[in-house]
């Protein structure tokens, strides 16, 4: 009887036990938590890129300017590489005259091939002769600057100076009829007669006539203007040709690869043909040993143009036109905004509620409303110790750069 009543007891203890377990699970706070989205604030932070030479070199031209915004390949600076741009052409008449010299031995056989690498010859000559064409151009940016600010200050100068004129002019006009009533006014009124009447009919329109200093100061503004319109357009074209620089550069690399590719197939056309003997061949190594050394030095000199290696926001120019640079050092620097990121801080017992590549909102705190929606990159705690604090970061997409470095976001971690 004992032993049965002790057994209900326990079996009413344990059912009052895993009641009260329930309660206290089913009010934690961190079963609570998993009931509702994690908020925390953060500033969305971006990857720094930093631009540099890729060869020694005299900054030509910086095309950038603190705060703006650039895209991939678009050109940050170019640099004068005079030593190298003689390597190259050294590079190329070597390459010529190894040319001419197995086209000597072949002694003039017409073909496709040659046609080909005639036509990319002439290609890679235009291309050339248009990217010095452009540099020229470019170069004259700043005098051509300082022309058009000049020609400005010469036509606000002469415009006052019309002003002025006829401003002269007419207070003269004012002061002639009073005259003319305290003087001539008499003879004008005493002549009845009709032939005196016409005389005074004609000379009355040549009585006002602009004044020579008025036509002077019209003509000295009409010259300032023509001469600021044609200061203008100078700056203009060599404007656009400082932005076409990369394009003519990538230009001149891709008409040298296609002569490159069809001094190659003329070479493999002859070998084919095994005209020629040990001669031949001898004379084609040293055009193809001459090809490999062109391109090599085209390719150097190709990193005197320094392009974006990704598009972003222009944080700082470290460097300005005429500066003298070392291969390596920093020009400008970018900041990635696509994508950008933010970190958290989680404390430990909140680390169980996120996970890798989870889908994290960001809102921005004034209308809050979701502009991107990104996900968990990395998490790592900042020490050993069992209780250290979690770096989450979360990345985002960012294609239209509505978000921008230092800003102050909500993220919700579902």
């Amino acid at each position: 009887m004992l032993r049965r009543a002790l057994l209900i007891l326990a079996a009413v203890a344990v059912v009052v036990g895993s009641g009260l377990a329930g309660v206290w699970f089913a009010r934690s706070p961190a079963r609570l938590g998993r009931s509702s989205p994690l908020t925390l604030s953060a500033i969305v932070g971006a990857d720094a890129i930093v631009v540099q030479a890729g060869t020694t070199g005299k900054v030509r031209l910086v095309a950038v300017k603190e705060g703006d915004m650039v895209q991939a390949g678009q050109l940050i600076a170019w640099l004068e590489a005079p030593e190298l741009r003689e390597s190259v052409r050294a590079a190329e008449d070597a390459v010529r005259d190894a040319q001419r010299r197995l086209d000597a031995l072949r002694s003039g056989r017409p073909s496709r091939e040659r046609l080909k690498l005639a036509r990319a010859e002439a290609e890679a000559t235009a291309a050339q002769r248009a990217l010095e064409q452009a540099e020229e151009l470019s170069r004259q940016v700043p005098d051509l600057t300082e022309r058009v600010a000049t020609a400005r200050r010469a036509l606000d100068e002469a415009t006052l100076q019309l002003a002025s004129a006829e401003a002269d002019a007419n207070q003269g006009n004012v002061v002639s009829p009073s005259t003319a009533d305290t003087g001539g006014g008499v003879a004008l009124e005493s002549s009845g007669d009709g032939e005196n009447t016409g005389e005074s009919a004609v000379e009355t329109p040549a009585a006002n006539p602009v004044p020579d200093f008025v036509r002077e100061a019209r003509r000295r503004k009409e010259a300032a203007a023509r001469a600021l319109a044609r200061a203008e357009e100078q700056l203009r074209r060599a404007e656009r040709a400082a932005r076409q620089l990369a394009a003519l550069a990538d230009r001149v690399s891709s008409t040298a690869v296609a002569v490159d590719e069809a001094r190659k197939e003329l070479s493999e056309r002859i070998a084919a043909e095994g005209r020629g003997g040990s001669e031949e061949e001898r004379l084609r190594r040293e055009v193809r040993e001459a090809q490999a050394i062109a391109a090599q030095a085209r390719a150097r000199l190709r990193e005197a143009v320094v392009v974006a290696a990704a598009g972003g926001l222009v944080e700082h120019v470290a460097v300005s036109a005429g500066q003298e640079l070392a291969e390596g050092e920093a020009i400008a620097t970018l900041r990635q905004l696509n994508p950008v990121w933010a970190e958290v801080t989680l404390a430990p017992n909140a680390v169980n509620r996120v996970h890798r590549k989870q889908k994290v909102t960001l809102s921005i705190p004034s209308s809050e409303r979701i502009a991107a929606v990104g996900e968990i990159a990395s998490m790592a705690p900042r020490s050993t110790h069992r209780e250290s604090p979690w770096t989450v970061k979360v990345v985002f997409p960012n294609p239209q750069h509505q978000l921008l470095p230092g800003a102050e976001v909500q993220l919700t971690f579902r």
